[in-house]
């Protein structure tokens, strides 16, 4: 979806309703209009009922032809919010199903009145610290949430990641002055962004900004115009990176990652406009020696034994691992073990390319064989001639080139597009992938006999979270790296600071953990890292408690008794009765049993949806 922030104006107003009815209330929920006539709007939401509908007198006045003139109602009571349609000619849907009775709604739902699209949410998107900031933790954790949502209803989303046109070596330089533009930058910024858009503040005269609803054109349209019209001197301009959902990413580590490396880019002297938008590299061919591997933990040890005794063969490798865990590094580990080290390593990932030029970039083009098709291209597969390739994102490979590469598997040639020679190819294949393709196979998403082929020989990586004797070594590297990378004096990280990093789950793995080592080096004053510079979500990770024991109603802790059965379903019965009775103690309201379990409300309110319980 295309959005004119050239039209945008500062700051769209937000709405308060029911604030007459009761004043004392100590929980909110706010409705953002996130597209259609009312796009930018904050509806804030307190106790009672409120009516949504076009006629003026209504708590939430829509004007649009296509609301009724009473259309929807709100109940808010108890810390929950529920909507119903009122018989409204057009409808009133969450989350893309059309209402026939009263529901609940959890944060991060999506309401459609008429023409707008709001998302309901328990955070008030206007608040912030004295420059209206939001902390470098909650960015993420509204980061991630807003991908979660953009991938649900098929909507675009961009990140802009904006500082100094700077080299980071030079910042010191400048600190007096950054200090006092700082600022007058992130008001400029605040005035041309909408009110759905979040801004916080990533470190050393940083901005990190998500533009929900927001495509990689209208993102650098804003980029540009920030680019154009911000500075913090006559020498000193603004440089922005972009990525985008779903090109550049699908997660909060990766698409801040890849935004990070535009905005490193975008400082270069090359860059006249100081945007740059990141542009994924499909496709590498290296030449690598052997590098240097942290394997400290048992698991990783008995995984490198595996890759010592087939690295000398030919046979397919298949590399699975959450994202992030290092697969790439898996592969390049195989080649230069191998006896093809001296031939290429050819890395390209099959998520990054269009299924049309999939085909052409893997086994290459005659001149003529398709429109555009001016010279002969040579394919991945002759350019590995007697070394190796690595087909990252298998999973997502389209069937018909799944077919191909099935044939280039059995047969060992290949055919160019618009050729009928065959050529004959000594090439390893690894591929990786982050899904369970036994799955896909049995969904109809990847062919059987390709599966099959593909994992003659299956290396799994473990998350970092089963690897934690890892953690500090990794974390010096990276604080080795970026203190080199940014002319920083070397640093170390404090005890207090390593046992948070212990502690914490890791669900981005390892570069989630190279992202916060690399925010951390960069905003932390001195030579050493304190728990003070870690991103605030280490020390407030949403977990529910473990399911050792619940709580009845009347607060005597019962310990479970020995359950024999699916554990998926015993573990999600516990936690059913734990939420269940905590509510029936906080008298059905989710704020306090939010606290009583010592979770995030929207953590709550997102596991009382899955389990359907509703108040007895």
């Amino acid at each position: 979806m295309a959005v004119e922030y050239e039209k945008t104006q500062p700051l769209v107003k937000q709405k308060q309703i029911g604030e007459d009815r009761q004043t004392d209330l100590l929980v909110k929920s706010y409705l953002v209009a996130m597209s259609g006539p009312h796009a930018g709007t904050v509806f804030t939401l307190s106790q009672g009922q409120l009516i949504a509908g076009r006629t003026p007198d209504t708590d939430i006045f829509l004007q649009d032809h296509q609301v009724s003139r009473q259309h929807a109602q709100f109940t808010i009571e108890m810390g929950e919010t529920h909507i119903e349609d009122m018989g409204s000619t057009n409808g009133t849907f969450v989350n893309g199903k059309r209402l026939s009775q009263m529901v609940s709604l959890a944060d991060g739902d999506e309401v459609q009145i008429g023409a707008t699209n709001f998302r309901f949410s328990i955070h008030n998107p206007i608040d912030g610290n004295k420059l209206g900031l939001n902390n470098h933790g909650y960015f993420e954790t509204r980061l991630q949430e807003e991908l979660d949502r953009a991938a649900r209803y098929k909507r675009n989303l961009s990140l802009l990641m904006i500082g100094p046109s700077l080299d980071p070596t030079e910042l010191l330089k400048h600190t007096a002055l950054l200090s006092q533009e700082y600022p007058t930058v992130v008001k400029y910024i605040q005035n041309v962004i909408r009110t759905m858009d979040l801004l916080a503040h990533f470190g050393k005269y940083e901005l990190e900004l998500i533009l929900p609803e927001t495509d990689k054109t209208s993102a650098i349209q804003l980029a540009e115009r920030i680019a154009k019209e911000a500075r913090f001197s006559k020498d000193i301009l603004i440089s922005v990176g972009v990525a985008s959902f779903p090109e550049d990413g699908n997660t909060a580590d990766i698409i801040i990652e890849r935004s990070r490396q535009a905005l490193k880019q975008a400082r270069s002297s090359k860059h006249k406009t100081h945007v740059v938008q990141h542009e994924e590299e499909a496709r590498r061919v290296m030449l690598t020696g052997q590098k240097e591997v942290i394997v400290r933990s048992e698991k990783m040890k008995e995984l490198f034994d595996v890759i010592d005794r087939i690295a000398k063969s030919t046979i397919t490798v298949l590399i699975q691992g959450e994202t992030g865990v290092g697969k790439e590094v898996v592969a390049e580990a195989i080649h230069s073990k191998s006896d093809r080290r001296d031939k290429p390593l050819v890395c390209i990932n099959c998520a990054a390319i269009t299924e049309t030029l999939l085909e052409s970039e893997l086994f290459g083009h005659e001149k003529g064989a398709f429109t555009g098709a001016d010279q002969r291209k040579i394919g991945l597969f002759e350019t590995a001639q007697g070394g190796t390739i690595f087909l990252d994102e298998i999973g997502e490979m389209p069937l018909k080139t799944q077919a191909k590469l099935l044939r280039v598997l059995q047969e060992k040639t290949i055919m160019r597009i618009g050729s009928n020679k065959e050529i004959a190819i000594d090439v390893r294949v690894v591929a990786a992938t982050n899904r369970k393709l036994e799955e896909q196979v049995l969904q109809g998403h990847f062919r059987e006999d390709l599966y099959y082929r593909l994992n003659a020989a299956t290396l799994t990586i473990p998350p970092l979270r089963e690897r934690k004797e890892e953690i500090p070594y990794l974390s010096k590297t990276f604080v080795k790296m970026c203190c080199v990378e940014n002319g920083f004096n070397q640093k170390n990280i404090s005890p207090e600071a390593m046992d948070i990093l212990m502690q914490y789950s890791w669900p981005g793995n390892i570069r989630e953990l190279k992202n916060t080592i690399e925010r951390s080096v960069i905003i932390a004053e001195g030579d050493t890292l304190f728990k003070e510079s870690l991103s605030s979500k280490l020390t407030s990770e949403d977990s529910m408690p473990a399911m050792n024991s619940f709580i009845e109603a009347d607060g005597e802790i019962i310990d479970d008794a020995t359950v024999v059965g699916d554990m998926k379903e015993v573990v999600a019965a516990y936690e059913k009765d734990l939420i269940i009775n905590a509510l029936k103690r906080s008298d059905w309201n989710q704020t306090k049993a939010a606290d009583l379990l010592n979770v995030p409300r929207r953590t709550l309110v997102s596991k009382i949806k899955k389990y359907k319980i509703r108040k007895e």
